[in-house]
């Protein structure tokens, strides 16, 4: 049962990455850095131009060099989610030696299957490409080999562990802890809690900070509790009151629960088995970064081989109940509390949307991969999220969202804009551009200042897909202000409310050969304004119609840049089906959608 558990987990993580990576699924950028990353180490380098730093001064993640040989047969970012789908589910077979050890068979088999089917694990699987998930089966097998008192395999496997990012040496120090409230002989006690201090210091104080070169501030995280390393432990003991105030918050409690709820609570019935995330967790509770207080990312990796040890115990400790009812109400709420999970964190209903690849944008999926093949391979390239991992085998690549936002990650340092040969733009890239990622109303500011018109001409634009490519002395002309109405304008539109800005007509184009009708928006900016737009806009013709959403301007110039009174003249592609630009009674009914200033 769990060797056919394992092998179906697999198979449906490994597709559900393939689909997500071949259908431009990945939008953030840590897939593709870890990809460059690899690359790099296969040519003797630490450089990663995506992060603008060495990639260890990032994460201590020197377990990248193990697995580097595979990026050598198989040189794609796939190999990276394919391994990290493997040992993910690796650990169940852990679970299943540890649970068979403590209980039965069949319960060692029950708890695997419900570690397959633990949210927080699907998510983490999901999410782009960690060092730190492969912690997770190592750091599994590091406490069956705690248990078995296999010292040398211990050690070792918690060294692997470590070697995956560099705050696990928090675990090893904990696990010294551990090992003395369970009266382990010394050598369980002393040499990890010692291993993982010196290996904490080191990496944390000595080696990544010159690797670093303080580009990346991890402080900013708690940056609530004080400016430096100094006065985060002094608020932590000078204030205890308000330190687990923050801890202790709704957002952190309802982390906590997504943690153990899938396992029926039955963890908190043998704490002791949590403590060696002790420091890990006091490293998640007190940041102020909102995702490392949710199980959609990857920050529960640390926590998940603890869950699940303490677990074990924990249902051990109810079955040595002599009490009759005991059993079966933790046999029911074992059923019951999983499911329940399951349903409502969502995490089979993302599987079966990533399977289909109906739950991609419908842009990306017709043009993604044909404004790729237009880049030369040797090109040095800036680029929105989603198109990051497949331009990882770039030497030259960088994220279009640090010029955008003008700093570096986690980073008061400015951003200097790099020198790059072609600029691919997704306008409608959740992260870069929403308000729960980078866009901000003046940021467009940025963009401009680094594409100095002169230099780029548009390659190519279809919807939101933009193509630009540099020293072609060719001006960017997507949009004119203050221009004429054309005399063959079409009026025929129909804008939902009269705001800020007013859609007067618009003119198509010659059809191109692949279809696409590239089409001009005429606009008035009625009034000033400080907030971008979208419009939702729908091409009709007679019963035939076509949806899309657009950014008007590009986001190079968005409305909030116009003058008042003026009239713009917005160039856009479009790739209606069945609709052709010959057709007299082309109409257009628009919506505008509000981006509210962050």
């Amino acid at each position: 049962m769990v060797i056919l558990a394992i092998g179906i987990y697999i198979t449906s993580l490994s597709a559900a990455c393939h689909i997500k990576f071949h259908f431009f699924g990945y939008g953030d950028f840590d897939l593709a850095h870890h990809a460059q990353s690899v690359r790099n180490i296969l040519r003797g380098s630490t450089d990663c131009s995506i992060l603008g730093i060495p990639f260890l001064g990032n994460h201590m993640a020197l377990i990248l060099y193990a697995f580097a040989p595979l990026y050598a047969v198989f040189p794609s970012p796939l190999i990276l989610l394919y391994l990290q789908t493997l040992s993910l589910a690796c650990g169940a077979w852990g679970i299943y030696l540890l649970g068979k050890k403590e209980l039965s068979e069949r319960w060692a088999a029950g708890i695997a299957i419900l570690y397959l089917a633990y949210p927080p694990l699907i998510y983490l699987n999901l999410y782009e490409f960690h060092p730190v998930a492969l912690a997770v089966p190592f750091l599994i097998w590091t406490t069956l080999t705690y248990k078995r008192r296999q010292f040398s395999a211990f050690i070792i496997l918690l060294f692997l562990s470590m070697l995956c990012q560099e705050n696990i040496s928090l675990v090893a120090i904990a696990w010294g802890a551990y090992a003395a409230i369970e009266k382990a002989p010394q050598r369980y006690i002393w040499t990890p809690a010692i291993v993982g201090a010196i290996y904490f210091v080191l990496m944390i104080f000595i080696v990544m900070p010159r690797l670093n070169n303080n580009m990346i501030q991890f402080t900013r995280l708690y940056g609530h509790l004080g400016n430096s390393l100094t006065d985060v432990f002094s608020t932590i003991l000078l204030h205890p009151i308000r330190t687990c105030s923050f801890a202790l918050s709704s957002a952190k409690l309802i982390f906590l629960n997504a943690l153990l709820a899938p396992v029926a609570y039955t963890s908190i019935l043998a704490p002791t088995g949590l403590m060696p995330a002790l420091f890990v967790g006091a490293q998640r509770m007190l940041s102020q970064r909102a995702s490392e207080s949710t199980i959609l990312f990857h920050y529960q990796a640390e926590f998940i081989p603890f869950i699940f040890l303490s677990c074990i115990y924990g249902i051990r400790k109810a079955r040595n109940s002599q009490h009759r009812i005991v059993a079966p109400a933790l046999l029911t709420t074992l059923i019951i509390f999983p499911i329940a999970a399951i349903i409502s964190m969502g995490s089979m209903t993302t599987v079966m949307n990533t399977l289909s690849p109906q739950s991609y944008d419908p842009t990306m999926r017709k043009f993604g991969n044909s404004f790729l093949r237009q880049i030369p391979p040797d090109a040095r390239v800036m680029a929105t999220f989603n198109f990051l991992p497949k331009l990882a085998n770039h030497k030259e690549l960088y994220s279009l969202h640090h010029v955008y936002d003008g700093y570096y990650t986690l980073s008061d340092i400015r951003y200097p804009v790099p020198e790059v040969d072609y600029i691919l733009i997704d306008t409608m890239d959740h992260l870069t551009f929403s308000t729960h990622g980078f866009y901000g109303p003046t940021q467009y500011t940025n963009l401009l200042a680094a594409i100095e018109e002169s230099k780029w001409r548009v390659i190519s634009q279809r919807e939101s897909i933009l193509l630009l490519g540099a020293n072609t002395g060719v001006s960017v002309s997507l949009l004119t202000e203050e221009c004429a109405l054309p005399l063959n304008l079409n009026t025929n539109v129909n804008q939902s409310c009269t705001t800020n800005i007013q859609l007067l007509g618009f003119t198509t184009h010659t059809q191109l050969s692949d279809g696409a009708l590239p089409i001009t928006l005429f606009w008035r900016k009625i009034k000033n304004c400080h907030n971008d737009y979208l419009i939702d806009l729908e091409l009709a013709s007679g019963l035939t119609s076509y949806k899309t959403r657009l950014a008007p301007g590009s986001r190079l110039h968005p409305p909030q840049s116009w003058a008042v009174g003026t009239i713009i003249a917005d160039r856009q592609t479009l790739a209606p089906d069945n609709i052709k630009a010959t057709n007299d009674t082309l109409s257009l009914n628009i919506n505008l959608v509000l981006v509210e200033a962050k």
